[in-house]
């Protein structure tokens, strides 16, 4: 990575910050091979979970496009989004990989309406503060339908 680039460190939110991101200050540049490895371990994943719920492999899949260690994890429909889809991708990224990458679902509203999957933490839109998982899942996914519709 070119050192004018800014980059942002911690757990986020998008709507907080929607640029580069770094799990520590002075992280280590992100490296060709490493974003292969994930990309590949990442949508394994993806197809495995997909089969054991008989969705087409397009249903959930990661977008690939690295310029910092994030995946976005795009969704074919509204109703992919569900609690034991973000514990999976939690505890999958736990398992595999260390605090230096995160997930971001991409829910198509945007920044305000993304979800962020960091090994220890799931971070949702600031506007959803205060309420449980499910309950934001729950209104992220209606917001999505009504898009969708």
């Amino acid at each position: 990575m070119a050192s004018s680039k800014k980059f942002r460190s911690g757990n986020l939110r998008l709507d907080e910050w929607n640029g580069l991101w770094e799990a520590v200050p002075d992280d280590s540049p992100l490296a060709n091979k490493e974003s292969y490895e994930f990309y590949d371990q990442i949508a394994s994943m993806c197809e495995s979970y997909c089969a054991s719920r008989r969705l087409a492999m397009s249903s959930i899949y990661p977008r690939g496009d690295y310029v910092d260690r994030s995946e976005y994890i795009e969704l074919d429909r509204a109703d992919y989004l569900t609690y034991e889809l973000i514990l999976s991708l939690k505890q999958w990224l736990e398992e595999h990989f260390s605090a230096k990458w995160r997930i971001i679902v991409s829910t198509y509203l945007g920044p305000e309406g993304a979800i962020i999957i960091y090994p220890k933490m799931i971070c949702f839109p600031i506007r959803l503060n205060g309420i449980d998982v499910e309950s934001a899942l729950t209104v992220i996914r209606n917001e999505m339908k009504r898009i969708e519709e």
